[in-house]
Formats: C-alpha cells, structure tokens, sequence
C-alpha cells in the first residue's frame, strides 16, 4: 500500500490512484459501499507525517471519519494541496541558473 505525508512535493492524485489499483490487485472493489469501511482503514493507515496528523486532528475535531473515500480524498486536498501547486510547478521548471558553467 503506497504512504502519503502531505508533502508539497508529493501527488494526492498519484497517491489515490496508486491505492486504487492496490485495492484491485486484492480484488477488493472501493466503490462498492459493503468495501468502504475496510478501503477507508487501509487508506488512513498509510497516511504519515503531516497528513496523519491532520486525519487524527479532525476526527478528534469533528468527532467522526470521513463517509467514504470521496470525502476522504476532497478533505486531503483542501488540507494538503496548495491551491496553486500547478503554477508553482510551472514557476520552478521555468527557473533556470544564470553564470553556471555546463557540466557537459
């Protein structure tokens, strides 16, 4: 099962994507709602670092889990993912150095 921090650098939509074949490759359907709760525990497990904390936090906070993987995924966005990640991606791979002889 792939881990997900939070990280910046890191991909929600790769991390989500990457869980769902996971959950093929054991032939368990996510989508199918008698799968959610064990999909859901398989998920949460793997969250490290800043994004566990935040699920920990808000499940103290709000006393209740996230519905279904759905919900789940939005909230990480909304919590992890910078708004504009797009751009800044773009910002960094336009940068380039200045005076710095090749290495070639």
């Amino acid at each position: 099962m792939p881990q997900y921090k939070g990280l910046v650098d890191e991909n929600l939509d790769a991390f989500m994507w990457n869980a769902k074949v996971f959950f093929a490759a054991k032939n368990l359907d996510w989508q199918l709602s008698a799968n959610q709760k064990r999909c859901m525990a398989m998920i949460v497990a793997s969250l490290r670092g800043v994004a566990g904390s935040w699920y920990q936090d808000y499940v103290t906070r709000t006393n209740q889990p996230p519905h279904d993987l759905d919900e789940l995924e939005m909230l990480l966005r909304a919590e992890c993912v910078p708004p504009d990640l797009q751009h800044l991606r773009d910002a960094l791979s336009a940068l380039n150095q200045k005076s710095c002889s090749s290495l070639e």
